[in-house]
C-alpha cells in the first residue's frame, strides 16, 4: 500500500469517526436556551445550557431537568405556535415524600398522596416568586424529562437583561 492509499485510508477513518462522534452527540446532547426568571439566580434568561439527553430513571432529587410540558412556554412565531423546553430543578421522584412547598400551594392538597406515585415527578424553579412549577400544575409525567442539565454554557450580560447600568 503506498503512501497516497495510506492517506486516502486514514482521511475516510476520521471521516467515519466523525460522523458517528456527530450522530452520537445528536442523540445524546442538546443545547436548551433558558426562557423567564423562574431559576435565577443559578440561570437566567438568555443563558444557554448543555443537557445530555437521559431517561428519567437517571434523574436523582435536585437535578437540574429539561422537560416537555403541555403546560409549558409556547412561543408563537408568525402563524406556529411551539411549545419551549422547560428548565426546572427536580423536587421529588416516585416514592419519594411530596414537598410541603408544593402541597401547601396545590388548589386540592388532600387531593395529592403522601408520596410522588411511580411514574411522575415534582419540580420547582429556584426563584419560587417567579416560577410557574409543581406547585401550579402538581404531578408532571416522567415522559416529559428529555435530559439533565450538565453545564451553563453561556451567560448573557446582566446588561442585556433589562437592566440599565448607569455610567458615572
Amino acid at each position: 500500500m503506498g503512501p497516497a492509499e495510506v492517506t486516502g485510508a486514514l482521511l475516510l477513518t476520521a471521516l467515519v469517526t466523525a460522523v458517528a462522534a456527530l450522530r452520537w452527540i445528536r442523540r445524546n446532547i442538546t443545547v436548551v436556551r433558558v426562557v423567564g426568571p423562574s431559576m435565577r439566580p443559578v440561570l437566567r434568561e438568555g443563558d444557554k445550557v448543555i443537557a445530555r439527553r437521559v431517561h428519567a430513571s437517571a434523574l436523582r432529587t435536585g437535578d437540574v431537568a429539561v422537560l416537555h410540558t403541555a403546560t409549558g412556554l409556547r412561543m408563537t412565531t408568525g402563524s406556529a405556535v411551539r411549545h419551549l423546553p422547560v428548565i426546572k430543578r427536580v423536587a421529588a421522584l416516585p416514592g419519594d415524600p411530596v414537598p410541603e412547598a408544593i402541597r401547601t400551594r396545590l388548589p386540592a392538597p388532600e387531593a395529592l398522596p403522601g408520596t410522588v406515585p411511580a411514574g411522575c415527578l415534582l419540580v420547582l424553579g429556584d426563584n419560587p416568586e417567579q416560577s410557574v412549577d409543581s406547585r401550579d400544575y402538581g404531578l408532571l409525567s416522567l415522559d416529559t424529562v428529555e435530559g439533565r442539565v450538565v453545564r451553563k454554557l453561556r451567560t448573557q450580560p446582566e446588561a442585556k437583561q433589562g437592566r440599565s447600568r448607569s455610567r458615572r
